[in-house]
């Protein structure tokens, strides 16, 4: 993600997203595209998710894995009549090319990086979707991903609601100043990257580069509906995850909550009873309401609605209520 911002610019993107439509340049993904007959096959070899379950015009979640079974990217898969393209946040960028390479062994797919070839804008709040259709998007149920033309500007655009932003912008990286200005004039004002990720904690979704730390697997970070298991392609951490699913999680990633608003930070200390249990991986703050939220693991017999655990802090402990496991 892009450096975070101060509280009066988080205090002001909140306060827009709140009101009617804004967009951000998510210039934290990174794009691949996968192209020939045999782009599905290979990125089965690659995610935990089955992409050849994908229907054409949709999207899909999948995670790249160690052999050990940890999460290393989370990535978004998108199909188009004749490719894929594949998004990662910047910090796993490199492991996820490197992967799709290593186990491309001369399958008929070509694979090109694009991520300065283009622009991904996002676009969120009340009123999004009527922007959207003034400048010429099509509607989209969630899920669908479709070619278009919007702001006279070749897109090709999806619908992926991940709290703050609903809709997504894929374009050339030439042409994202005019889209974003035809945006703007059509009334999504622009925010930061920084209300992105507050949108993000309080949702509860984990990210590459900030939860995925201690050798996290996908059933511990709460994304076990993104493994597929029984798809019929080999994928790394397979076997590390088939015999997770044999015995009970001793860990678990938790939505938490800060009771008196204060803000909490990744690599805090979360105890119970006076016991140091776990750690905090995200931290932020909820807004509007400056509520106090964060990711963290803890236990897996801990992660229980309503359960409080102890954030050490400076000036001492404070009170964080269990909210329950992360969601995808």
């Amino acid at each position: 993600m892009a450096p975070a911002a101060g509280p009066a610019r988080l205090l002001l993107d909140a306060a827009r997203a709140a009101r009617g439509p804004v967009q951000v340049r998510a210039a934290w993904r990174h794009a691949f595209e996968l192209s020939g007959p045999d782009r599905h096959a290979l990125l089965n070899r690659v995610g935990t998710n089955d992409v050849a379950a994908l229907a054409p015009g949709r999207w899909q979640a999948t995670l790249l894995c160690t052999a050990g079974g940890a999460v290393v990217a989370d990535l978004v898969a998108y199909r188009l009549p004749d490719k894929l393209l594949v998004t990662a946040d910047a910090p796993a960028r490199a492991a996820a090319w490197e992967a799709l390479v290593a186990r491309k062994r001369g399958a008929n797919v070509r694979l090109k990086a694009i991520a300065e070839e283009t622009a991904l804008v996002g676009v969120g709040g009340p009123g999004a979707a009527e922007v959207l259709a003034r400048l010429g998007a099509p509607p989209l149920p969630e899920g669908g991903v479709a070619l278009a033309r919007v702001a006279e500007v070749q897109c090709f655009a999806a619908a992926r609601d991940r709290g703050l932003v609903t809709h997504e912008l894929f374009c050339r990286a030439r042409d994202a100043e005019r889209l974003e200005g035809a945006l703007a004039a059509a009334g999504a004002a622009p925010i930061g990257a920084g209300a992105v990720e507050m949108a993000r904690i309080a949702r509860g979704t984990p990210r590459a580069g900030a939860d995925f730390v201690q050798e996290l697997s996908p059933l511990e970070a709460g994304l076990g509906a993104l493994v597929a298991l029984e798809k019929g392609a080999h994928f790394p951490g397979e076997a590390a995850l088939r015999a997770e699913l044999a015995r009970p999680a001793l860990r678990r990633l938790a939505r938490l909550e800060l009771r008196d608003g204060a803000l909490p930070r990744a690599g805090q200390a979360l105890a119970y009873r006076g016991r140091v249990v776990g750690a905090v991986t995200s931290g932020g703050v909820r807004l509007p309401g400056r509520v106090g939220v964060a990711l963290g693991i803890l236990p897996a017999d801990l992660v229980v609605a309503g359960l409080a655990v102890e954030l050490d802090s400076r000036h001492g402990p404070r009170d964080l209520d269990v909210l329950g496991p992360a969601v995808p």
